[in-house]
C-alpha cells in the first residue's frame, strides 16, 4: 500500500513510520481493510485504530499484525464522535472536542494529500513524508473538527492527513 492509494479508501502512508486511524462504524470496513492489506504486505509500520461504534456488540473481527492496536469506543448512548476526540487527543496533545452542528447542506468533507472537496489548492504530488499519517473517516461534522483540531489547532501539515465524511448526523442519502 505504501506509495499508492487505496481503492475507494483512500489510504496513502507514503513514507510516514506511524499511523493512526479513526473512524466511527461507518469507516470499521475501510479500517479493517487497511490493517488486512498492511499485515499481509508485511509493512512494520506501528499502526493505532480507535473505532467508535453504537455497543459493545458491534466489533468486527479484524485480521492484523502484531505491531496494530485496536481500540473499540463503545458510544453506549453519547453523542457521535465524543468518543473519537478523546482517542485522537491520546497522541496529539491539548483539549479536542468532535461534536459539531453542522448545516445539512453543507457538502461532505473529502480530503487527502492530494484531494480537496472544498477546491483548496493542493500540491498534485504531496504525500506523507516521515513522521504519523492520521486517516479519519466517519459523519462529517465529527470529521471536520477532528480535522480542524489537527490541522488548525495543532500545526499537522495537510500532507500527513485524510479526512473522509461519509455522511451527516439527519441527512438521508441522495440517490
Amino acid at each position: 500500500m505504501q506509495g499508492a492509494a487505496s481503492g475507494g479508501i483512500e489510504f496513502n502512508r507514503g513514507e510516514a513510520q506511524k499511523v493512526v486511524l479513526l473512524g466511527d462504524e461507518t469507516a470499521a470496513p475501510a479500517i479493517a481493510r487497511i490493517l488486512e492489506d498492511l499485515a499481509k504486505e508485511g509493512a512494520e509500520v506501528p499502526c493505532t485504530a480507535y473505532i467508535e461504534i453504537p455497543t459493545e456488540y458491534d466489533r468486527l473481527e479484524i485480521t492484523s499484525a502484531s505491531h496494530h492496536e485496536i481500540t473499540w469506543l463503545p458510544r453506549s448512548g453519547a453523542e457521535q464522535g465524543s468518543r473519537l476526540a478523546p482517542a485522537l487527543g491520546w497522541h496529539v496533545e491539548g483539549p479536542v472536542s468532535a461534536v459539531s452542528a453542522e448545516s445539512p447542506d453543507a457538502p461532505l468533507l473529502w480530503e487527502t494529500p492530494n484531494y480537496s472537496s472544498a477546491g483548496e489548492d493542493l500540491a498534485t504530488d504531496a504525500k506523507p513524508t516521515d513522521g504519523t499519517y492520521y486517516w479519519i473517516a466517519g459523519e462529517s461534522g465529527v470529521v471536520k473538527e477532528l480535522r480542524r483540531y489537527l490541522v488548525r489547532d495543532r500545526g499537522v501539515d495537510r500532507s500527513q492527513v485524510a479526512f473522509m465524511g461519509y455522511w451527516r448526523i439527519g441527512v438521508a442519502m441522495k440517490g
